[in-house]
């Protein structure tokens, strides 16, 4: 007789418990790359550029109200001359009133194109928090899961 995939089968939990695991770890190792490029970036010298434009992006949430992440074309000019162009990522709505003035912006040392405003990284720890909490519960979870279902079996031969 085959076994049906449902409530009743203890390997398809199993293999839901290790793909959750999997998922988590997943988003684990982004947030750590994410919180990694911030703290580069706020640690970088800080320079002078001019807003030449400004957009924001809405996210929607079905668990309560959505966010807005901002983003500002910002343009300078090096001590030698060169104009270089960047975009500033932040939290949070845009502010339109800052288009044409100079602000002071964090340009990411390895990523010319990304930058962010001082003091104000995209990427938070409470993030990277969140998901080694999710990595291990899932993972001890699945790891349980599957000792429990080889102690049943050899218990049952």
């Amino acid at each position: 007789m085959r076994r049906r995939l449902g409530r009743q089968s203890p390997r398809a939990t199993a293999l839901f418990l290790a793909s959750l695991g999997v998922f988590f770890s997943w988003v684990l190792v982004a947030s750590i790359h994410g919180r990694q490029h911030t703290q580069d970036t706020q640690h970088a010298p800080t320079v002078t550029g001019l807003v030449t434009s400004a957009s924001e992006q809405y996210h929607s949430s079905r668990s309560g109200p959505g966010s807005y992440t901002s983003r500002y074309r910002v343009r300078g000019r090096t001590e030698a001359g060169a104009t270089w162009t960047t975009t500033v990522h932040a939290n949070g709505q845009d502010d339109p009133s800052l288009v044409g003035r100079w602000i002071p912006v964090k340009v990411d040392p390895v990523d010319s194109r990304y930058a962010e405003f001082p003091g104000r990284p995209t990427h938070s720890a409470a993030g990277v928090a969140f998901a080694v909490l999710a990595a291990a519960c899932a993972n001890v979870a699945a790891v349980g899961w599957l000792v429990f279902l080889y102690r049943q079996r050899r218990a049952l031969r």
